[in-house]
C-alpha cells in the first residue's frame, strides 16, 4: 500500500512517454497517410507539463502483443493521434507480420476501442531512442516466511530484469533523476543518461529507466509474472472465536469476500458483463461530473471486477473481448499471471 503513494505524488505532475518492445514489435501500413506532426500534451491534464511534437505517417510500429488483439473491420485507437480503421491483420505461421489500416481520425467514439501506443517509423523525422526498462523483483520470493522457513529455500535467484525498447524522440532529453511515465507499462526514473553515437563502442548509449513500483503487480519484477505466493493461513483459536464457534471476525470476513461473491455464478461471461457494466457508471459519473467521492467508489470496486475477472479466466479484461473456455482458469483455484 505503501508504493500506491508513489502514484499519487507522480501521476498528477510527471511527463507521459512512448515505448516500442524492440524484439517483437509489428509495422501498421496506415494507407493515404502522410508524413505529418502535430504538438500534443506531455500530460492530458497538466498543461503545465509541456507539450511534444508527435510525428504521424504512413508506416507505424506498435507491440506485436497489441497486434495480436487488433480485429479487422474495427477501430484501434492510436493514442495521441486518434481512430484507425483496422483493414487486414497480416499473419504467418500464427503470428502477426504487418498490419494494414487507414485513417479513421474523425470518428471520435474511443469508448470500446482497443487503446495502442505507437511509434512513427521515421528515423529522419523521428527517430526513436534506444531504451532499456529496468524492473527490480523481490529478493525473498515468499511474501510471509513462516518461522519454521528456511529464508535460503526463497532468496530469488534473479531479481533484476531487463527489457531492450525503442522510445520516442524525447526520452534523448532525459536526465539522470527525472521522472516520467511509460505508457501503459508505469512510472520510471532516469537511471543513465542517453548519449548518441560513440565510434569506440559502436552504437548509442541507450537511456536506462528504473521502474518505480506504485502499488500494481506490473511495477516490480518481471511484466506478467504473478505476485509471490502468500503462505497458507493459519487458524488461531481466542476467546472471541470460541464465543463465535471459531467464526472469523467481521473484518476478517469483509476482507476475504471476493467481488465474485456478490456477482453470483462468477463466471467469465457475467463477469464480463459486470465489468462493462461498471464501465459504463464510472464513465457516466464522470460526464454527470459527479462527487469524487463517488467516483472514486465506482473505480475501486471497477478495479475489483478486473481483479475478479482476471482471477477467473486467466486473462486481462478489454473492451468487446470473448471469452473462451480454453483461457478459462481451473476449478478451485486462480490463473497464472500473463
Amino acid at each position: 500500500k505503501i508504493w500506491a503513494f508513489n502514484k499519487k505524488v507522480l501521476d498528477p505532475i510527471v511527463a507521459r512517454h512512448t515505448t516500442v518492445d524492440q524484439v517483437y514489435n509489428v509495422p501498421v501500413l496506415v494507407a493515404g497517410a502522410k508524413l505529418a506532426s502535430h504538438m500534443s500534451a506531455k500530460h492530458p491534464k497538466n498543461p503545465d507539463v509541456g507539450e511534444k511534437a508527435v510525428w504521424t505517417g504512413p508506416r507505424l510500429i506498435i507491440d506485436g502483443a497489441d497486434a495480436e488483439q487488433l480485429k479487422e473491420g474495427e477501430n484501434a485507437t492510436f493514442i495521441n493521434w486518434g481512430n484507425l480503421m483496422i483493414k487486414k491483420v497480416n499473419k504467418k505461421d500464427g503470428k502477426v507480420i504487418s498490419v494494414d489500416a487507414e485513417q479513421n481520425t474523425d470518428n471520435k467514439d474511443f469508448k470500446k476501442t482497443l487503446k495502442v501506443t505507437w511509434l512513427c517509423d521515421e528515423q529522419e523525422k523521428s527517430p526513436s531512442t534506444p531504451a532499456i526498462l529496468v524492473y527490480y523483483d523481490h529478493i525473498i520470493s515468499k511474501a510471509i516466511l513462516d518461522k519454521d522457513d528456511d529464508f535460503k529455500k526463497f532468496i530469488e535467484p534473479s531479481s533484476k530484469h531487463e527489457f531492450e525498447m525503442l522510445g520516442d524522440p524525447e526520452l534523448k532529453t532525459l536526465k539522470k533523476g527525472d521522472m516520467i511515465q511509460v505508457q501503459r507499462r508505469g512510472y520510471f526514473i532516469c537511471d543513465v543518461e542517453y548519449r548518441p553515437y560513440n565510434s569506440c563502442v559502436g552504437r548509442a548509449r541507450p537511456v536506462v529507466l528504473i521502474s518505480i513500483p506504485d502499488g500494481s503487480v506490473g511495477s516490480y519484477g518481471a511484466p506478467g509474472k504473478a505476485p509471490p505466493a502468500k503462505g497458507p493461513e493459519k487458524k488461531t483459536t481466542t476467546k472471541e472465536g470460541k464465543k463465535q464457534g471459531g467464526a472469523p471476525t467481521p473484518a476478517k470476513q469483509g476482507k476475504a469476500a471476493s467481488p465474485a461473491a456478490a456477482a453470483g455464478s462468477g463466471s467469465g461471461d457475467k463477469l464480463n458483463a459486470n465489468v462493462t457494466a461498471q464501465g459504463e457508471l464510472v464513465r457516466k459519473l464522470k460526464a454527470d461530473k459527479a462527487g469524487k467521492p463517488e467516483i472514486d467508489e465506482a473505480v475501486k470496486k471497477l478495479l475489483a471486477l478486473k481483479a475478479e475477472f482476471k482471477s477467473a479466466t486467466g486473462q486481462d479484461w478489454k473492451p468487446g473481448m470473448t471469452i473462451t473456455k480454453a483461457a478459462a482458469a481451473p476449478a478451485g483455484g486462480s490463473a497464472d499471471a500473463i
